[in-house]
Parts: structure tokens; sequence; C-alpha cells
């Protein structure tokens, strides 16, 4: 077990980073798309500073280009989305993602037709004018050959090699029989139908009028292609952030933090709502655990140590229980980590075994069973503790 941990002065914020980092490893699935959803949030607050609400983004990377519509200044959002093939849950930012980026890959298909991604060079041996080791074409080498892309980036920092771009985009032409120029404007054009497509997929298929909205392209690649991709939808207007290859991480520093959580509870409408009373009041424990001693009342207060006295010995045990098969050396790394951890932030311990104790009997017990007594409501505390 590993966990690394951002060190910060305030013991307040501290304690929040911890927790943080705990909530993260415990619901991975929650950070899904996080970067992106990031972009979107920076790409409202600089379209607020021109007083533009209405925005299309293009944020293009190396590998992916990922579109969200914004409307009044707020981003859209979904409940429900598919990721890799799962079905997931959540509430989060409409992000559409296609793979078009810098380092898609250009290739003949069986049909005798180009194709262009979602297969991407990466960043290792990354696109031949990279002179990595690179072979294949990607959109960049076609930008290169199309003197759309200068042979010196970052200052001197990365030299791109237009020989090696030409070589690799003149072997898709040879297969298609034409010049080395219209093969890289056939790999553009190709990129740019499919980012075209992604942004009809949150506009057009969605009731919006993209000619409504303001293009803003960012991200390492975006300004490249927002002019033809601007075009082909009717948007009159483009507006680039003043630093569009770092809006993602602006975005991380304009986000008002919020947690949503979702709690299913099955109950007849005419019949006790005892279970769903219990989960609010769960919900409210979480709630109050992460907010600092100061800011809470003394009833407050008076209810958190009462709900940790009556569960963290259980949640102990449960725990010596678990790591009772590891070997001398992981059982003292696992407790010394918990240790440390309360050390830097007071309460972090309690609120660890919290988290542990949900997951570990959500997954492999039965609550009743293991506790061998029901939860039942605390009168003192107003929370359910095992009776």
């Amino acid at each position: 077990m590993s966990l690394r941990v951002l060190v910060v002065d305030d013991s307040t914020s501290m304690r929040a980073v911890v927790k943080k980092t705990l909530r993260a490893a415990g619901f991975p699935v929650r950070t899904a798309l996080s970067g992106p959803a990031a972009g979107a949030v920076g790409a409202a607050a600089a379209g607020a500073k021109s007083g533009i609400g209405d925005i299309v983004t293009l944020d293009m990377g190396g590998t992916s280009t990922d579109v969200c519509l914004i409307r009044n200044g707020r981003t859209a959002r979904v409940n429900v989305r598919e990721i890799a093939g799962f079905r997931i849950r959540l509430p989060m930012v409409d992000i559409h993602t296609v793979g078009a980026g810098g380092g898609s890959i250009a290739r003949i298909a069986p049909d005798g037709l180009m194709k262009v991604g979602p297969e991407s060079a990466g960043a290792v041996p990354g696109p031949a004018c990279y002179g990595h080791g690179g072979t294949e074409a990607t959109v960049s080498d076609a930008n290169v050959v199309l003197g759309r892309l200068p042979t010196s980036l970052a200052g001197g920092g990365l030299t791109l090699d237009r020989g090696l771009a030409e070589a690799a985009v003149a072997r898709i032409a040879a297969r298609l029989g034409i010049s080395t120029i219209r093969a890289a404007l056939g790999i553009v054009g190709i990129v740019n139908s499919n980012m075209t497509r992604a942004i009809r997929a949150v506009s057009t298929e969605k009731g919006h009028d993209p000619r409504d909205f303001t293009l803003m392209p960012f991200g390492g690649a975006g300004g490249l292609h927002a002019v033809e991709v601007a075009a082909s939808l009717g948007i009159r207007r483009i507006i680039v952030p003043t630093a569009p290859g770092i809006l993602c991480a602006e975005g991380l520093i304009e986000a008002e933090l919020q947690e949503d959580f979702v709690i299913t509870r099955r109950a007849a409408l005419d019949g006790p709502l005892g279970e769903i009373r219990d989960a609010l009041a769960w919900a409210e424990l979480d709630h109050l655990i992460d907010r600092p001693a100061l800011q809470l009342s003394t009833g407050e207060q008076q209810r958190v140590a009462l709900v940790r006295a009556r569960i963290l010995a259980p949640a102990l045990l449960l725990l010596d229980e678990i790591t009772a098969n590891m070997d001398s050396a992981s059982r003292q790394r696992t407790h010394a980590m918990l240790n440390e951890l309360e050390r830097a932030a007071p309460g972090t311990k309690a609120h660890f075994l919290f988290g542990f104790l949900d997951r570990v009997r959500d997954e492999h017990f039965d609550q009743d069973e293991h506790f061998g007594t029901s939860l039942v409501p605390c009168d003192d505390c107003g929370l359910p503790t095992p009776a």
C-alpha cells in the first residue's frame, strides 16, 4: 500500500488534502474526465471575462479532443454516461471526447480509404517530426508539412524535423497516388471532420444551434484547427483565451469544490422511511467530519464524538481482522501509515477507518451478520450506530 500526500503548511489545509486524497482513492470513478472538465470550467471563466456566456469548447491535445457546451456561463451536466464501455451514474460535466489529437495516426484502412485516429503516437516515440523514432504520419506531421507549425517550439526547447514529417506523410501519399501536400491536407481535413461531429453531438443533436455560440479553442493544438471547424459549423466568432495551453490548470483554480453523492434506498411510500432517514444521517455525519472542529457548534461536535466512539471500535476490529493475513512488516506499515496521517492531520485516522469500514462492509459482509445486531437510531446523536 502506498499513498502520496501533498504536504502544505496549514494544518487545516493538510487535513483537507489528506481526506480528499483518501476519497479519490476510495472512489476513483469520480475523477473520470476531471481534467477535461476543468478545461470546461476554465473556458467558462475565460468567457465571462469577455462577457461571453454561450461557448463551445475545443480542447485539442496530443491524443484526443474534448468538447463541451456552455450556456449562460454554465457547463452542461449529465447524470449518466459511458466511459470505456462502462455506464457511470454520477453527475458530471457533459464532455464529449473523440480520438483526434496532434499525435493521431493516419493510416490506410482495408477499404483503401485514409483514416485518422483514434490510435495515437503518444509522446514516445511521438510524431515523426519529433525525431524520437516515430515513423507513422500524424496530424502534427501534416501541420508541419503544410507550414502551419514552426520548426522551433517552446522557446527552442523542441525542434521539429520537417524532413521526417514529409517522409512520413509521403508514404501515405504514395499509397493513395497523390502528392504529399494533398495527403497532408487530407489528414487535416479528416481530423477536422471528426471534431466537427463531436461538436454536433453536444449541440445540434441536443437541440442547440452551434451558430449561436462562440468557439473557444485551447489545449496544445486547438488553435491550429479552430478556423476550419468554426467554418464547417457556421460559427462566426472565435475567442482564444490568454493562455490556452494551461486553461485546464486555470479551471482547477476557478472551480468551486463540490462533491455529489448518490445513495439508493428502496422503500414503500406508505411504509416506514427509516432507511432513508439513516442514509441522510450518514451523509450529514460525513459532512460534519470534513469540517474543522472550530466550525462546528457544540452540539455538532458532541454528535461527531459520540459516533466516533461507537463506530471506531468496530472499525479497528475489522481492520485487525483484514490485516491478520498480512506479514508482520506489511501490517506494521499499514498501522504506521495511519498513525502518520493522524499525526499530520488529527482526525484523519478515524476518517480513513470510517471509509474503510463502509467499503469492506458493503463489499464483503452482510452488515447485520457481521456486527451480530441491526443498526438502530442513536437517540443522543441522531445517527445509526451498532446497538
